[in-house]
């Protein structure tokens, strides 16, 4: 290979070299700048739906009936009794999957495809 490069001519090496480069930058630019400016613009578009996102919820807390006094009533009885008459009222006992008590005071509930206007409500 080197007897093979010595008897080349300086114009042949040159055009070689030259090639070798034209072909390093399209190499590097299809397996390494490509794909990293692809992600960064990925990156970007996520962020920019989180921000509209972000600004679409601060602007629903506005419009969020406020609360006037305190109308609130204590009741007596378990947690898991209080969510299910409430999910019963809301018409989305067909929506809950599970309900687990976890202390007295707390239970978690796992529910699908629930309407949001309606998961706001309840």
């Amino acid at each position: 290979m080197n007897l093979w490069w010595q008897n080349l001519q300086l114009r042949e090496k040159l055009v070689l070299a030259l090639a070798g480069g034209v072909l390093l930058v399209i190499v590097t630019d299809t397996l390494m700048l490509q794909p990293l400016f692809q992600y960064q613009q990925q990156l970007e578009e996520n962020l920019q739906q989180a921000e509209d996102d972000l600004v679409w919820m601060q602007t629903a807390i506005l419009r969020l009936r406020p609360i006037s006094g305190d109308k609130r009533t204590v009741q007596s009885g378990r947690i898991v009794t209080y969510l299910d008459q409430q999910i019963s009222r809301l018409g989305l006992k067909k929506n809950m999957e599970q309900m687990t008590p976890i202390q007295q005071n707390a239970a978690r509930l796992r529910m699908s495809e629930v309407d949001f206007n309606r998961l706001m409500q309840f």
